[in-house]
C-alpha cells in the first residue's frame, strides 16, 4: 500500500464519523462522485458503521 493509499485510507475513514455518515457530504469534501467514494470504500473494505444510541 503506498503513502497515497494510506492517506486516502485514512481520509475515507475519518470523513465519513465527522459527517455522521453523510456520504454526500464526504464526497463533496473529498471533492470525488458518491460512486467512486462507494468504490474506494469497498477497495478499503470499509462499511457504514453508524453510532447506535
Amino acid at each position: 500500500m503506498t503513502v497515497i493509499d494510506k492517506t486516502e485510507r485514512h481520509q475515507i475513514r475519518e470523513l465519513p464519523i465527522e459527517t455522521d455518515w453523510n456520504i454526500s457530504a464526504v464526497a463533496r469534501e473529498l471533492n470525488i462522485a458518491r460512486t467512486t467514494l462507494y468504490r474506494k470504500m469497498k477497495k478499503y473494505h470499509l462499511k457504514e458503521q453508524r453510532m447506535v444510541e
